[in-house]
């Protein structure tokens, strides 16, 4: 089949055989010809552009790793990731390797370089509207490709990302769950040992499970009543003062023990990994449906908030990296609402009878 159009982008040429696009360029006067797999004249000329910017920036080691890596495949590419990408904490880990493994099923085969911003988004809507996923669940797998094409372009598997151009979905905000005065206690008084003081530690800190139970002695300083997380899913550390209730629990289970020892010990002597189990027995105790990690950090939260706490110290108590996760506490509770209304039956100032006459 002959040429049927050729068109350029910088310095390189574009040629187009049958369905597909070529590139066409020269480097230290030598012709070379690429395939930039794709047949979509746009998607061509982008990827053209960029080997021609790096031609004419004489990147040819960028070049080279290009041609090296033309026919990988995207479970190629993922294999290299799960070995080498260090950026990530254990817990992010585990959440996300269910979901590589779900886009391998999806592309898999595909070389990495052919996958395009349409397919992206024909993948999210899909799932969206088949499978039923949330607008928040389709935002974790494109922000998890996001990071992904990011580090193949940095190891020269590709020379842009698809997932750069796809826009997040506009999220419902929700209101976390959180658990009133009343019921807190009654939960916790229907818990026992070491399981309870987890459950005290995650309501007077809002720590996560994961930073929970990576805890060590050495991190606690219960004479100047503080914590430090070390190992958090931002990858940054924080210190969290200590309520006295939480001292008195920590208190409790200290049998001496101290540095580099797990804080939460089963009786057995194994590291404990989770209270899943106990907060559900106890929550059917006290009449609640579910009560998980999640529902005592936004308690802890919610309570901060009732109090009068400013939202950029709940940011900082959470360990939230920007404050758009910390505003879901920002809308009043029925309570303030109420206490709001009933400053109208308090008397005016004699400022405001002043200026009202």
């Amino acid at each position: 089949m002959g040429v049927a159009e050729k068109r350029f982008a910088g310095c390189v040429q574009l040629k187009q055989r049958g369905r597909m696009w070529y590139a066409h360029y020269s480097i230290g006067g030598r012709r070379r010809r690429e395939s930039l797999k794709v047949t979509n004249l746009r998607a061509a000329t982008r990827k053209a552009q960029e080997i021609s910017n790096l031609v004419e920036t004489g990147d040819f080691s960028s070049l080279a790793s290009k041609r090296k890596h033309a026919r990988t495949t995207f479970s190629g590419f993922c294999d290299e990731f799960r070995a080498t990408h260090r950026d990530w904490s254990d817990s992010t880990w585990q959440s996300c390797r269910g979901m590589i493994g779900l886009l391998e099923r999806e592309w898999g085969s595909e070389v990495i370089g052919s996958i395009t911003s349409e397919m992206i988004e024909a993948f999210l809507t899909r799932r969206t509207d088949q499978e039923r996923i949330s607008r928040a669940t389709a935002n974790r797998y494109l922000a998890l490709l996001k990071t992904m094409y990011k580090k193949a372009v940095l190891w020269g598997y590709v020379s842009h990302s698809p997932a750069a151009a796809v826009r997040m979905a506009r999220e419902d905000q929700k209101i976390p769950n959180a658990l009133p005065e009343s019921v807190l206690k009654r939960l916790i008084s229907a818990m026992e040992g070491v399981p309870k003081v987890v459950a005290v530690l995650m309501l007077e800190t809002g720590l996560r499970k994961s930073e929970a139970f990576n805890l060590l002695w050495s991190d606690i300083d219960l004479l100047a009543g503080q914590l430090t997380v070390r190992r958090s899913k931002s990858g940054e550390f924080r210190v969290v003062p200590l309520s006295q209730a939480l001292v008195d629990a920590l208190k409790s289970i200290r049998t001496g023990t101290t540095g580099h020892f797990a804080v939460f010990i089963r009786e057995n002597g194994t590291r404990l990994r989770g209270i899943d189990k106990e907060l559900r027995e106890a929550g059917k105790r006290v009449g609640l449906e579910k009560v998980t990690h999640h529902v005592l950090r936004h308690t802890f939260a919610t309570r901060l908030r009732e109090r009068g706490v400013a939202l950029d110290r709940i940011k900082d108590l959470l360990g939230h990296k920007t404050m758009a996760m910390t505003l879901r506490y920002a809308k009043a509770t029925p309570y303030q609402l109420r206490e709001a209304i009933d400053a109208l039956n308090e008397p005016p100032s004699s400022a405001y009878r002043t200026a009202t006459g």
